[in-house]
């Protein structure tokens, strides 16, 4: 099972069992300001336990706990994509750790892995424009933006598509890796 540490982060493949940690963290974003700018996440125990075991099997899923407390703070992802080389980076940090320089620490650790040990070239990933914290993490990762589109995964009461302006980023290898 892969594992990586950072000074206060232990990181590590989901496993089948953390589904209850998983749930936790769905109930949150389900309900965050932040829910309108990504896919439906399932909201039952059988389909959330599906997606940990699927989260468990792939292997590009981490869970990212804090060190001292062992509490479960949210998870990272590095996605293979249909590129040789390219890496899909997404993350979601629970609301009661914002603001501690967690999201930066487990992704600096998850694209340090990437580069080193997975041999990726390029990393990607995206975020909603009013995404604030999301876009200003990426900038501060080193990812530039490379584009944006019009993206819609939800209706309002209405049946009217939620629209949003999604940016996409990418931050390529560093010349002094590997």
């Amino acid at each position: 099972m892969t594992s990586f540490e950072t000074p206060r982060l232990v990181i590590r493949q989901f496993k089948p069992e953390d589904w209850r940690l998983l749930k936790e963290l769905i109930i949150w974003f389900n309900a965050s300001e932040y829910a309108a700018y990504d896919h439906s996440w399932p909201d039952s125990d059988r389909k959330i336990k599906e997606l940990s075991r699927s989260f468990s099997a792939h292997g590009g899923y981490f869970a990212v706990f804090v060190k001292d407390t062992c509490d479960f703070a949210g998870y990272i992802s590095l996605v293979q994509t249909e590129t040789p080389g390219v890496y899909n980076l997404g993350y979601c940090v629970n609301a009661v750790f914002h603001g501690q320089g967690y999201a930066t620490e487990s992704c600096r650790a998850a694209l340090t892995y990437a580069f080193e040990k997975l041999g990726a070239s390029k990393i990607i990933s995206g975020t909603a424009s009013e995404n604030i914290p999301s876009c200003a993490l990426l900038h501060k990762l080193g990812f530039k933006m490379t584009g944006s589109a019009v993206f819609s995964f939800h209706r309002d009461h209405d049946g009217i598509p939620i629209e949003f302006l999604g940016c996409q980023y990418e931050l390529m290898k560093p010349a002094d890796v590997g």
